[in-house]
């Protein structure tokens, strides 16, 4: 993990609240603003493979498996996935789900059509690495659509002032979510909002992962 990300055990301690929170309709902000501008955002996934990744318990999810996606969620906190779990098993909407870290999805081979992320990205593990991940387990031409919160309206001096394991740290947020393309071309799209990022990849090439090099990358602004 690196310093300042939110990790297995910040939300294992959260869970039940954060399941409280969410299902009793208390994240506004997500119901009425964020989520609907994503899912116009990302389209149509009506009969597509999608991976939630940062699925945390499920409440996207949910939303996705109801559009007609075949859905899997994977998050780094046993606990959110135990109460995914438990849902699905009243909802029953054909949703898998697995405890794993976004850098480490070796359960799954290049299988998806879709990978989507929702306000995850910026508080975990280390964002190269997964982008590599996420284009392993793609299909070729596979679409990544992700959301993370916008660096310019974070508040003026906001630090993380612990780690995981409680010891003290003064990294501050990264300000340039522009990836560093360690692996094939892709094409960005970016929808930005008052507080978040909406972005899109398109991975062009699908060569062997050991064999990955930085190309063109293309940028689109949405208006």
């Amino acid at each position: 993990m690196t310093k300042g990300s939110k990790g297995e055990g910040f939300w294992n301690n959260k869970a039940e609240f954060w399941a409280q929170f969410v299902r009793e309709g208390m994240d506004v902000f997500r119901d009425l603003y964020s989520l609907p501008a994503f899912l116009g955002f990302i389209g149509d996934i009506h009969g597509k493979k999608v991976l939630d990744v940062g699925c945390g318990e499920g409440y996207n999810s949910r939303i996705f498996a109801r559009q007609g996606a075949k859905v899997v969620g994977v998050d780094i906190s046993k606990e959110m996935i135990q109460l995914a779990q438990e849902e699905e098993k009243k909802t029953k909407l054909g949703i898998q789900y697995f405890t794993a870290s976004w850098t480490d999805l070796s359960l799954f081979k290049n299988k998806f059509d879709v990978v989507l992320s929702t306000l995850a990205l910026m508080d975990g593990p280390s964002y190269e690495d997964a982008l590599k991940e996420f284009y392993r387990v793609l299909k070729p031409s596979g679409d990544l659509f992700f959301s993370v919160t916008h660096p310019c309206f974070l508040p003026p001096g906001y630090v993380n002032l612990k780690d995981i394991n409680g010891v003290s740290t003064h990294q501050k947020k990264p300000t340039n979510l522009t990836p560093d393309l360690s692996h094939p071309q892709a094409i960005i799209e970016c929808f930005p909002l008052t507080s978040i990022i909406f972005l899109k990849l398109v991975f062009l090439s699908k060569k062997s992962e050991s064999h990955c090099h930085p190309k063109k990358l293309v940028s689109k602004i949405h208006d």
